[in-house]
């Protein structure tokens, strides 16, 4: 079985929050790098994890910024874009990870796992959040929110596709371009986010 008993505790639900915590003392059977492997990927989904919710944490930021930036009769309205904007940004989401691909939420494997789906998803909101301050007063509820199932269904998810992984429509364009082994460095997400 891919991973040892504390990566198919994590693949169920949320229990990666605390994955160090999980994995017992004594596996058994298990051997000393069967252990070291296991740490290793509780260690990825911990720090992933903590990295996410700084990227969720990002969208209060953005809000508050954008709040204090726009007149008096527009803060509610702003408030409204900025909630609303994540819940179609994850609905968006969703629907290409199930229709079109979930390269980018499957781990070496090739199994999806929850933990990827939600740090890609915080990162493809807060891509969406980046513009709304661009558009604050300019623009309509409903234009804007439009504008963010675009961005959050189609044009962020090919992106990070291509760059995070090797089955995206740009794909060629981040890997093997100028020589073999050759692969687009992203640090923490930020080329992806601004493109």
């Amino acid at each position: 079985a891919a991973g040892g008993p504390c990566a198919r505790r994590a693949r169920g639900g949320l229990v990666a929050a605390m994955p160090i915590m999980t994995t017992p003392l004594v596996a058994g059977n298990a051997t000393a790098e069967e252990l070291l492997l296991d740490m290793q990927e509780s260690i990825t989904i911990t720090w992933t994890m903590v990295c996410t919710f700084f990227a969720v944490s990002m969208q209060l930021g953005f809000a508050m910024l954008e709040v204090g930036s726009v007149r008096d009769a527009h803060r509610m309205t702003v408030l409204v874009k900025n909630v609303m904007d994540s819940a179609v940004a994850c609905l968006a989401f969703w629907v290409y990870l199930h229709w079109g691909s979930d390269a980018i939420t499957r781990d070496s494997t090739g199994e999806p796992r929850l933990y990827l789906k939600l740090s890609h998803w915080a990162f493809c909101a807060t891509s969406v959040t980046i513009c709304s301050g661009a558009m604050a007063e300019r623009t309509h509820v409903t234009a804007y929110l439009a504008f963010a199932a675009i961005m959050a269904g189609i044009i962020y998810p090919v992106i990070a596709t291509s760059v995070w992984s090797t089955e995206g429509f740009l794909a060629s364009e981040f890997h093997d371009k100028f020589h073999q082994g050759y692969y687009h460095h992203d640090f923490a997400g930020g080329g992806v986010v601004h493109f």
